[in-house]
């Protein structure tokens, strides 16, 4: 049994690899269910304040931090504004994890480990925080753009409206 198993997993690996191999290089594609690997290493609750880390073992976690590597840049902003509230959660959890575990053993390879996961999840949450920020800019310099606009185009109005209203005077 145990050797059907390692075979499974061994098979499984390899297509996972190849298939993010093939998305990693093609960045239109969409990976659509980001919450959903997110939610694989959250608990379920009905508000975001009551959920927290799952226990899930280490295959399970490193192939959905790969996977949420992956489709965070692919993600639109409004997805990536549902991904952030379980973001800043994992990142919380993996934080007090570090924590607790550099206070027993820091050189620990337990210790080394979570301290990866928790870097990773950084680098996720920071990623997310900063695409989200570059499209409210953005945006922003759009309102801003269109509110000059607007105003050249009411300036240019008035200027006509004077002209003809101090043609109509002079006639």
């Amino acid at each position: 049994l145990k050797s059907i198993l390692s075979k499974t997993h061994m098979k499984l690996v390899e297509m996972l690899s190849h298939a993010m191999k093939r998305v990693r290089d093609d960045k239109k594609c969409r990976l659509t269910n980001a919450r959903g690997i997110l939610d694989l290493l959250l608990t379920s609750s009905d508000t975001n304040s009551d959920r927290t880390i799952k226990k899930c073992d280490p295959f399970c976690l490193n192939l959905s931090l790969a996977f949420l590597t992956l489709a965070i840049p692919r993600c639109t902003v409004s997805e990536l504004d549902s991904l952030l509230p379980g973001l800043l959660i994992l990142h919380a959890g993996y934080e007090r994890r570090v924590r607790s575990q550099t206070a027993a053993n820091a050189s620990s390879p337990a210790s080394i480990s979570t301290k990866k996961q928790w870097f990773q999840v950084s680098h996720l949450l920071l990623r997310t925080l900063e695409r989200i920020v570059a499209e409210e800019e953005s945006s922003l310099k759009g309102a801003s753009r269109k509110v000059a606009l607007e105003s050249i185009n009411n300036r240019t109005n008035n200027n006509k409206r004077i002209k003809t209203d101090n043609s109509n005077d002079q006639g």
